[in-house]
């Protein structure tokens, strides 16, 4: 009915889970903390590839968390070069807006950002991590596979007007 309407599949995508958190390791190199959103966080994200409203909506969505949430950066000289965030639920930590500056990506970085993340939840007494992935991300899918993500449960997709 919507493709009859005009409207296209849009980032094919799915769900994944890891089942055992319990065994990752967190980074020395990553801060992980709890609280308010640190303000340099979300300048990071968004200078790696989020829009100004993109940005904005997430800043908002994420300050009116009440769940357990927690924002894991991996600094360079001071920078964030690699960045997550997770939030505990019903013993599931689930991890969103994983993202690696582009001059610094293939080193590793984002792995141990969900596995500070992973540790930090496990600590927190959640028992396993679910994520989103794009379906046609092949370098992502590797990175979740390294950190435990195995499991596919789901797909799903967005449709856009043409």
């Amino acid at each position: 009915m919507l493709a009859d309407r005009g409207y296209t599949i849009d980032a094919p995508s799915q769900v994944l889970l890891a089942t055992d958190i319990a065994s990752r390791s967190r980074s020395k190199a990553v801060a992980v903390e709890t609280g308010a959103v640190p303000a340099d966080w979300i300048e990071a994200w968004m200078a790696f590839g989020g829009s100004l409203p993109a940005g904005s909506f997430l800043s908002a969505s994420l300050s009116a968390l009440t769940l357990p949430a927690a924002y894991a950066s991996y600094r360079q000289t001071g920078e964030i070069v690699a960045l997550a965030y997770g939030i505990i639920h019903r013993g599931i930590l689930g991890i969103d807006a994983v993202a690696t500056r582009p001059d610094a990506r293939g080193r590793g970085l984002a792995g141990q950002v969900v596995s500070s993340l992973q540790n930090w939840a496990h600590q927190n007494k959640a028992t396993s991590a679910c994520l989103s992935v794009l379906a046609d991300n092949p370098a992502a899918h590797a990175l979740y596979r390294r950190t435990g993500f195995v499991r596919h449960l789901y797909d799903y997709h967005y449709r856009l007007r043409d």
